[in-house]
């Protein structure tokens, strides 16, 4: 324990009436709230930390499934690719045939590959949103948390003064 922790608040309250400087008032605060704030912030930084490691997977997550995708999709035009040369050496005829089909899947690829990137674009901006929502709240419950820590810190200068008030007026009447 240090030598801020060892004080009682009578003796805080004694040398406050005896000439309460700022930073007597600051040690109070600290005494009072300090560890409370301490694990707010420790609180807030966790959540912080939390949030963008969820962020770091979902990203690496959709990174891993967009590059997996395309890889699928690679293999599938080299798969239909090298069917369409077999297809023409075989015969000359069933490769036009052959073609109007790789063009048709060509096409339902360049369709699918676009329907992926909206999907991906409207999930980054469902993370987005989320995120911001998530930061959003974290400031709602900080400011909550401040705005009870200030209505206990009057309550505690309200009990300090009355303390104080009661120690004045016994020492007015116990004065000769």
């Amino acid at each position: 324990m240090d030598s801020r922790e060892e004080r009682s608040p009578a003796s805080l309250g004694s040398s406050a009436g005896a000439g309460a400087t700022g930073e007597s008032l600051e040690q109070v605060r600290d005494l009072l709230f300090g560890t409370e704030m301490r694990a707010l912030d420790r609180r807030v930084q966790r959540i912080e930390e939390r949030l963008g490691r969820e962020i770091t997977a979902l990203r690496s997550d959709l990174k891993q499934r967009l590059d997996s995708m395309q890889r699928d999709l690679a293999r599938e035009v080299e798969t239909l690719s090298q069917g369409l040369s077999d297809v023409k050496s075989e015969r000359n005829q069933v490769a036009e045939a052959a073609m109007a089909r790789v063009e048709e899947s060509a096409e339902a690829v360049e369709t699918r590959l676009e329907d992926l990137r909206v999907e991906a674009s409207a999930a980054h901006e469902e993370l987005r949103l989320t995120s911001l929502e998530d930061g959003r709240e974290i400031r709602t419950e900080v400011a909550a948390a401040r705005v009870e820590d200030q209505k206990r810190l009057a309550r505690v200068f309200a009990h300090l003064a009355r303390f104080m008030d009661e120690g004045a007026n016994q020492a007015t009447t116990k004065a000769p």
